[in-house]
């Protein structure tokens, strides 16, 4: 026990003068004093996370964040969406993974992106979808119209599709992170792009680059 944990013990125990009223205010209050198990995501990895040669989950989780904040400011000002007669439609597209970074790592990344837009500004301005191919599973298993019970494992699909929409309204958001290595892998820079394109056009309509750097010790 540190001595700001005893002394607050004590201060406790004093509080209430008798003796077991001290002995469960010094074991509350101690308890109290215990390190919580939740490690902040945010701080410094570790050595076995630092030499992981994958991207640290902190780098992750601030690229996340930079890029939410990019897209909060800078898609109600883009012309092609503002000026829209209504809403656009924004899905999630491909995600290029050159690091050697476990491929899921960005998908987790690409899901906490489309949860904060759903509760940001964009939503204001966008149909915001995550994964299309997902929904139309979903629309097979449980809206077949006159089909058979969707909770019957057996049943068969009709090929139902969910809601399409026109092309000229509708956002592809791509993700492509790179890694550049040097010293036998030690060093690595890291570079984070995400693109909004039209899927009419081809137009890339937004961009953001992240760039960050990890050393490894062996």
């Amino acid at each position: 026990m540190n001595a700001l944990a005893w002394s607050k013990c004590v201060r406790t125990g004093r509080l209430f003068g008798t003796s077991w009223m001290l002995t469960a205010a010094l074991v509350g209050g101690c308890q109290a004093e215990r390190p919580s198990d939740r490690v902040d995501p945010y701080s410094e990895p570790g050595p076995a996370t630092l030499n992981d040669p994958g991207v640290s989950p902190r780098t992750l989780l601030e690229f996340t964040d930079q890029v939410n904040q990019s897209l909060a400011d800078r898609i109600p000002t883009i012309t092609e969406i503002r000026s829209a007669p209504q809403k656009v439609v924004l899905a999630g597209g491909a995600i290029t993974n050159r690091t050697r970074t476990p491929s899921n790592d960005f998908l987790a990344v690409r899901s906490k992106i489309f949860s904060t837009m759903v509760n940001s500004n964009v939503a204001q301005h966008a149909i915001i979808l995550d994964n299309i191919e997902d929904m139309d599973e979903q629309v097979n298993r449980y809206a077949q119209q006159g089909g058979p019970d969707r909770l019957d494992e057996g049943g068969g699909g009709g090929g139902l599709a969910s809601a399409r929409y026109d092309p000229a309204i509708v956002y592809i958001l791509n993700g492509e992170f790179s890694e550049i290595s040097r010293a036998a892998g030690r060093d690595s820079t890291y570079i984070f792009n995400w693109k909004l394109v039209s899927l009419k056009t081809s137009q890339v309509v937004y961009a953001d680059t992240v760039t960050s750097t990890q050393t490894r010790t062996r």
